[in-house]
């Protein structure tokens, strides 16, 4: 039995089309072609192949507005200050799905703050690189943190919790420039 196309709002076809194809490179192209002028002017007509486009062509031009379209939020890699090397953990093996909030909540377990500022690694195109940071406000919260959950199943994966130190060749770590802004605050940094 064959579904009618009708039955979903016409971009939200485009964008599930387009995320099959590529999810990267693929949606920004295909809603630039989709909302120029003569791709609009040209799908007036009612035809279950043509689609209708009720946005404009300018919301689309840069690739910040695509991501916080699809929920993304880019960030700059920078490196770890002084100030933070103590107090901050490195987390491996994390679920490609696991956000920011999550990896907070979870080290919310070991210390006495409502809100623990954690960051997982990403990559430009918002994919997980599958790691990722918290700080805290002192060593011994960190400690306890490694002790608890260092080894511990989460998202069906087994984390590694260590704690940070500078690359023997590369030098300093580099970490989300998110979680430091919010620790020490950017004009610190």
């Amino acid at each position: 039995m064959r579904q009618s196309s009708t039955s979903l709002p016409p971009i939200i076809a485009l964008i599930m089309a387009t995320i099959m194809v590529s999810p990267t490179r693929a949606f920004h192209t295909t809603i630039r072609q989709a909302l120029s002028p003569t791709s609009i002017a040209s799908s007036t007509t009612t035809s279950t192949s043509s689609l209708h486009y009720y946005s404009n062509l300018d919301t689309f031009d840069t690739r910040d507005a695509t991501e916080q379209m699809i929920g993304g939020v880019r960030y700059e890699m920078v490196e770890l200050p002084d100030s933070m090397m103590s107090t901050t953990l490195w987390v491996g093996n994390l679920c490609e799905f696991v956000t920011d909030e999550m990896l907070s909540e979870l080290f919310q377990q070991a210390s006495s703050l409502k809100f623990v500022p954690a960051c997982v690694a990403r990559k430009a195109n918002m994919q997980s690189l599958r790691y990722g940071f918290v700080t805290f406000r002192s060593v011994e919260e960190k400690e306890t943190a490694m002790n608890l959950l260092n080894g511990y199943e989460h998202e069906g994966k087994i984390l590694m919790v260590e704690s940070i130190r500078d690359h023997e060749i590369a030098g300093r770590i580099r970490v989300p420039q998110k979680i430091v802004d919010y620790a020490v605050g950017p004009i610190k940094r």
